[in-house]
């Protein structure tokens, strides 16, 4: 589905935006978002249908002009991984396909890159979720349900 939503927050009410480009035509789930300096980032468009695809693109989306900027790739896979932001800069908190380790991942805007901050020890897990309070990032892993993509 393309629906594409904006909220009034004075009014409470949901209208439909007309979006100029498309991101992926494809019916996608457990893609991940964030907001930044005005504009909106969805990425990890990379389970369609029944089997998993390394689908990794990032898409920006502009609300002053309602269209679509394609942006650098995330670097890992993604399924329904946290996103945040601190200091200017989109953070996702990625757990491994493999169940070794949580990798975590800041996208800089301005050089439109990613770079690798840390792994995380520890079990991997799915359903995770994480947000920043006052300018520190708190992280709660979820379920340790396994994903079979055969």
């Amino acid at each position: 589905y393309l629906d594409f939503w904006s909220l009034n927050l004075e009014t409470f009410i949901w209208t439909p935006i007309e979006v100029k480009a498309p991101v992926n035509s494809n019916s996608v789930i457990a893609a991940t978002s964030f907001a930044l300096n005005g504009k909106g980032y969805i990425l990890g468009l990379g389970y369609i249908g029944s089997s998993w695809n390394k689908i990794t693109d990032m898409w920006e989306f502009d609300p002053s002009n309602s269209t679509w900027t394609k942006k650098a790739d995330y670097p890992d896979l993604i399924y329904g991984e946290p996103a945040t932001t601190i200091n200017n800069h989109g953070l996702v908190i990625s757990s491994a396909m493999n169940g070794i380790r949580t990798k975590v991942y800041e996208y800089d805007a301005e050089l439109d890159r990613w770079i690798m901050r840390q792994t995380l020890t520890g079990t991997t897990s799915y359903f995770q979720f994480s947000q920043n309070v006052n300018g520190s990032i708190y992280y709660a892993s979820g379920n340790m349900w396994k994903l079979n993509f055969d």
